[in-house]
């Protein structure tokens, strides 16, 4: 399988991708399930590259149909991940989610580039694996202002 990228891929001494490249890679693998419809014995690998247990756990929530595209009759959309127990359910947008591991591993870290929520949404894209939930603007809303509260 070849990854294109506009810089070189670095690699530091543990053999990590570095930070800068790895979600422009990632990106390409999301783009290849989404032409391939599925996760193919070459994609697979390399997500578990990028990723390791985070992915197996991201697979689950698929498994167990975890993840929702809310919409709303304006357009505004957000993908919710539920919890394994349904007790919880996490916000994710194009570059946030909900959870506390965004906030501590992924947007104030070196670590990994996404949470296992965002990972499972494109997963979830990449494969058409989400139900569809459709609420009135004003609920999109409340949902969202509800987890910047808590």
């Amino acid at each position: 399988m070849e990854l294109k990228s506009e810089e070189s891929v670095l690699v530091d001494q543990d053999g990590f991708l570095f930070r800068s490249n790895s979600y422009t890679i990632a990106q390409q693998l999301f783009d290849q399930i989404k032409m391939a419809g599925k996760l193919t014995d070459d994609i697979l690998p390399a997500l578990h590259t990028m990723f390791d247990q985070m992915l197996l756990i991201s697979l689950d929530f698929l498994d167990r149909d975890c993840v929702s595209k809310v919409i709303s009759p304006s357009g505004r959309s957000f993908f919710e991940v539920e919890s394994f127990n349904a007790q919880k359910s996490y916000q994710v947008l194009t570059q946030y989610c909900s959870c506390e591991g965004y906030s501590y591993k992924v947007r104030d870290s070196d670590g990994p580039i996404l949470c296992k929520h965002q990972l499972a949404v494109k997963l979830a894209e990449a494969l058409g694996k989400f139900s569809t939930r459709t609420v009135t603007d004003i609920e999109l809303a409340t949902m969202l202002s509800r987890e910047d509260e808590g």
